[in-house]
């Protein structure tokens, strides 16, 4: 078998652009259900552990320390719809963890029901030509979400672009 037949018999590569992003139920947003973002960008945090340092005799290595250190962060990128209900329903739930005007914050959760935080769903997948989504295998679940930065969107009338921001998304454990 030839290099070539070697490569192509390995399987097609994970395109960049082949996925997508599903929220739970955001506050502020007219509807009810899951949803799908239009993002162009997700930043997945690196999954890492923390070490120490054993010295003996002359040699030194690093050993796992069990500590997780994997950033509990992550950012989307995302197209504003024209409506910007998006962007306000985001600027409307990082407003309510806490209020801008008058400095009260929202509490995390009543009787173990949190009243800020919601799931989110990254899945690698291709659109297909009539449109519809196939999972291929690799999802990232994030629980216990909110965003902690709504970056303002630049807005430039010489650019036929859509108009894009970025969002600082925290979470507590990512599957």
């Amino acid at each position: 078998m030839s290099v070539i037949d070697t490569v192509y018999a390995a399987g097609d590569d994970a395109l960049q652009y082949e996925w997508q992003v599903t929220f739970g139920t955001i506050p502020y947003l007219d509807t009810t259900t899951d949803f799908n973002v239009r993002c162009s960008n997700v930043d997945i945090p690196t999954a890492s552990v923390g070490t120490y340092t054993v010295d003996w005799k002359s040699e030194n290595f690093n050993k796992p320390n069990g500590k997780v250190t994997t950033p509990k962060q992550f950012s989307i990128t995302f197209r504003v719809d024209k409506a910007w209900k998006v962007y306000q329903a985001f600027l409307g739930w990082n407003h309510a963890i806490v209020n801008p005007s008058t400095g009260g914050t929202a509490i995390d959760s009543n009787l173990g029901i949190s009243t800020i935080r919601t799931p989110v769903t990254v899945t690698t997948g291709y659109y297909n030509t009539d449109g519809t989504f196939t999972a291929t295998g690799q999802v990232w679940n994030f629980t216990g979400c909110w965003p902690q930065e709504v970056g303002n969107p630049t807005l430039d009338n010489a650019s036929g672009d859509p108009a894009t921001t970025t969002i600082t998304i925290q979470f507590l454990e990512m599957l």
